[in-house]
């Protein structure tokens, strides 16, 4: 197996998307991994994997959208997190967006999450009105948002 320069096994790079493996272990083998190269200062880097991770994700859910769903909210949920984390919140906002509009057919913890990451972004990129419909939106939901899983934040 390739190893990249810190010794660590190069996942799924240039690779196609294993079509036979389940959804949430590749997906969250991605996110994991891409959350270890932010860690170690690599943001480009984490940035190809969380992309790869989404890319994914997208493609369960095509097969799948009754059972990915929620995986793909969350993979779209940790990219808007990581761009704007990075002070990406233009790029972000579409992820959130979308992740936001996934989630709130599954409800729980991770809609509540994603309309609050949402919202931060709004308030960042100035548009204070439309972040205050979202945490009202927000407030409304009767969840718990401890039960957003793994994928929420």
């Amino acid at each position: 197996m390739a190893k990249d320069g810190f010794g660590n096994p190069r996942l799924l790079r240039d690779a196609e998307i294993p079509r036979g493996a389940p959804g949430d272990a590749v997906v969250g083998g991605l996110l994991a991994y891409a959350e270890t190269l932010r860690g170690m200062g690599r943001r480009r880097k984490a940035r190809r994997v969380l992309a790869k991770a989404v890319e994914a994700a997208r493609e369960y859910f095509k097969d799948d959208p009754l059972e990915c769903g929620r995986l793909l909210a969350g993979s779209l949920h940790k990219m808007a997190r990581f761009l704007s984390a990075y002070g990406k919140a233009g790029d972000a906002l579409p992820f959130a967006a979308e992740a936001a509009d996934l989630a709130r057919t599954e409800g729980g913890g991770l809609f509540f999450q994603a309309l609050h990451t949402q919202a931060g972004i709004l308030r960042t990129l100035g548009r204070i009105d439309e972040a205050a419909a979202c945490e009202a939106e927000a407030k409304q939901m009767p969840c718990d948002p401890e039960d957003a899983g793994d994928f929420g934040g």
